[in-house]
């Protein structure tokens, strides 16, 4: 199970300090706070990569910015995805061995598969909640090539970089596999007994299937937060890829 972190929270900065008396001869200053905050542009998943099927990337994190309590609702974009921050839905599968005689028998060369996702609670730091569904838009399956660079230390490969040049493409025509793409994704928060479906190969094939990519579009929140008075709330996204899909 692989998880990707759902959060709407702001870096921000309050300085509070005594009151003092200035002398004749001091000027009377003011501060303004700054803050910065980095992000990795799309969260690579944990391995391992060679001969297994991976999770390689997901959404790294989803940023919905800072609103003004009051109204019944908000219905706010993702501020952190753009041409210039892609992110990345991306299973590899380059699983090399028979399937097993016993056991899942559809883990091994060629095996389905299914990505699913489900959402927590959007909640504050007290605990309270708020009822929130969101929806994630994907773009069509193309192609992504992992790579042959392999870590000396661990002996696994080291993912490409989806957002480098020549690494995610469309497919050559009839070369892309039969993987079925949830291209509009409506999570409901707090419902984890219920599992999305997000992508899913259903047929099991003679050779592996190599790398399938999937770029996140855009994605909105509905947040029901009426009489709220305020306060930073955060969620998380858990994906989950399993085999043996029927």
């Amino acid at each position: 199970m692989k998880k990707a972190i759902l959060s709407t929270a702001l870096l921000s900065a309050v300085f509070l300090g005594s009151i003092q008396v200035a002398s004749a001869a001091e000027v009377k200053q003011e501060k303004t706070p700054v803050g910065i905050e980095f992000e990795k542009i799309t969260g690579q998943g944990e391995g391992p990569f060679k001969g297994a099927l991976s999770l390689t990337y997901k959404p790294s994190a989803l940023d919905f910015g800072k609103f003004k309590s009051g109204g019944a609702f908000i219905d706010a974009a993702a501020v952190n995805i753009s041409d210039d921050n892609k992110q990345w839905l991306i299973i590899n599968d380059d699983r090399d061995y028979p399937a097993p005689t016993t056991g899942d028998t559809a883990d091994g060369k060629g095996g389905t598969w299914e990505l699913t996702a489900k959402m927590s609670d959007l909640k504050d730091a007290s605990g309270k909640t708020l009822p929130t569904k969101l929806t994630m838009n994907f773009g069509g399956i193309q192609n992504y090539n992992m790579g042959t660079e392999v870590n000396p230390e661990t002996g696994d490969y080291i993912p490409n970089n989806p957002n480098d040049t020549g690494v995610v493409k469309p497919f050559e025509e009839g070369k892309a596999p039969k993987v079925d793409l949830t291209s509009a994704v409506t999570l409901e928060a707090g419902k984890l007994d219920t599992e999305v479906k997000v992508m899913t190969k259903k047929e099991a094939t003679s050779e592996k299937m190599g790398g399938v990519a999937s770029q996140l579009t855009s994605a909105n929140l509905n947040v029901q937060n009426k009489g709220y008075e305020g306060g930073k709330l955060s969620s998380e996204i858990t994906w989950t890829l399993s085999t043996g899909i029927k």
